[in-house]
């Protein structure tokens, strides 16, 4: 009687966690997959204290100058991050500035993206931009004019595949 129990108790176990660990596995495998993309964010800061523009940036000069009046442009920094759909990144932009960009779905050579900037003021992050917006595939998004020492303002310019 005892072993006829115990048999019918382990076959109640391995149905029960049969399914559950097939589960495990297929949502490990799911995450192991997930459709990731390429979030690249330029830091620039621009001034008019000088007509200086960093190489990297000739390409989208005339749009800098059209969008944002100001004379020189200076790539302070560049990022690429592959993050997986539905997840953020954080990216360290001119100090007190950080963004957190989410790549929401990607279709048709297209990627949605929300984009938040937060300035840290003491212990406080302030939102100061909150975004959601579709980029064709390795097109820039210019953003900013948020204030800098000295006059400068800092400008993002995100793109994505």
């Amino acid at each position: 009687m005892f072993t006829r129990t115990r048999t019918v108790m382990v076959l109640v176990a391995g149905l029960i966690a049969g399914p559950l660990a097939a589960g495990a596995a297929a949502q490990e495998r799911k995450d192991k997959g997930a459709e990731k993309v390429a979030v690249e964010v330029w830091t620039i800061r621009a001034t008019r204290s000088n007509t200086d523009i960093s190489p990297e940036l000739k390409k989208l000069a005339e749009t800098l100058k059209s969008q944002f009046k100001f004379t020189g442009y200076k790539l302070v920094s560049s990022k690429t991050t592959s993050v997986a759909i539905g997840q953020s990144s954080s990216s360290p932009l001119i100090s007190p500035f950080r963004a957190s960009i989410t790549p929401q779905k990607r279709s048709d050579g297209k990627v949605e993206l929300k984009v938040q900037v937060f300035e840290k003021k003491g212990d406080k992050d302030i939102k100061k931009l909150d975004t959601t917006l579709t980029l064709a595939r390795d097109k820039h998004q210019l953003m900013g004019g948020w204030s800098l020492d000295g006059g400068d303002n800092l400008i993002i310019a995100i793109s994505a595949k």
